[in-house]
């Protein structure tokens, strides 16, 4: 089977279960032989991991979605994956993608499988594949204009805008929650 050059890319870095389905997709793209990029025009292959969780993360995935389908110089397939296939396909219908939910991933083995299927490739996720992960992904995000406080916060970080906000007179406070490793 060929290898291909694959690029992942998420509609929710800050999400800690989607960063796992991210590193299970790097690993498994790995363990098949396949390599990964983050340029989008060396990629044969660009999987958009969904979220349809909340309107917010179902927007950025559109974003995204819309990012890559528009770059002229790129060769890439679109392959939108995840919970928002199956929660609304609909969201990314008229777009030329190949959407495949947590319920078909059967069909990422169609493309990608030469040793490992899917659902026998296990998550890994330390540091270093975090950061080769997110690296340089955040400008894809989408930035909140509504709320300028929020947007103030994306423009330093955008893992700020996602942080509860609370206004007290005329004074910002916000409450900041850090784990480790995130």
């Amino acid at each position: 089977m060929k290898s291909y050059t694959v690029l992942i890319d998420s509609a929710r870095w800050e999400c800690a279960p989607n960063l796992v389905i991210c590193s299970r997709l790097h690993r498994y793209l790995v363990e098949n032989g396949h390599t990964c990029t983050q340029n989008p025009l060396e990629a044969d292959y660009i999987i958009v991991n969904s979220c349809g969780v909340t309107d917010r993360g179902k927007q950025r995935t559109i974003n995204i979605i819309q990012q890559y389908t528009s770059q002229r110089d790129t060769h890439a397939t679109v392959i939108v994956f995840g919970c928002l296939m199956d929660i609304d396909r609909t969201a990314t219908s008229g777009r030329t993608i190949v959407p495949i939910g947590f319920s078909d991933s059967g069909r990422l083995d169609e493309i990608f499988a030469t040793k490992v299927r899917f659902d026998d490739a296990r998550p890994y996720c330390d540091d270093d594949l975090r950061k080769e992960l997110t690296d340089g992904k955040h400008s894809t995000l989408v930035r909140p204009t509504t709320d300028p406080i929020k947007a103030a916060l994306f423009d330093l970080h955008p893992f700020l805008a996602s942080l509860p906000i609370i206004l007290i007179s005329k004074t910002v406070r916000a409450r900041y929650t850090f784990m480790k490793g995130r």
